[in-house]
């Protein structure tokens, strides 16, 4: 059974509505074969997987939309990074919408799943600390 991460799943929706010409993807080869997976031609897609923090991202985001003649553009960032994308990229003067995906997975709503540390509730405390210390070095 295909599993497609919720925001793979947000960008199909981003993309049905919007249908964007090119898509700029940096990060994770994962992101990329859902990508593909949804029917997206792999020649209107360029990734780089090189680059190793947001900052970086974020210059290569930049130097791309120099680069290209684009009308529209946006960014699509997990909810945890979202503040700090946001930050980011209007620091480097990128007047973009940062559009915030929804967690790959539900957290307990109910029952004893409440009171137990899942793996994927401890994944998510573990990347909002992040974000959270991560915001704060930024704004610092």
């Amino acid at each position: 059974m295909l599993q497609i991460a919720r925001a793979s799943r947000e960008f199909e929706r981003i993309n049905r509505l919007a249908r964007p010409e090119r898509i700029y993807m940096l990060g994770r080869l994962s992101v990329y074969k859902d990508l593909r997976l949804m029917g997206i031609p792999s020649r209107q897609i360029e990734h780089d997987e090189t680059l190793d923090n947001t900052s970086d991202q974020i210059r290569r985001t930049v130097a791309a939309l120099a680069a290209h003649e684009s009308g529209r553009a946006a960014i699509l960032v997990s909810c945890l990074q979202a503040p700090r994308v946001r930050l980011l990229a209007g620091r480097a003067g990128l007047n973009l919408p940062v559009l915030a995906a929804p967690l790959d997975e539900d957290l307990p709503k109910g029952g004893i799943g409440r009171f137990v540390p899942s793996l994927a509730a401890l994944a998510v405390t573990r990347d909002a600390i992040y974000e959270v210390a991560a915001l704060a070095y930024y704004t610092r």
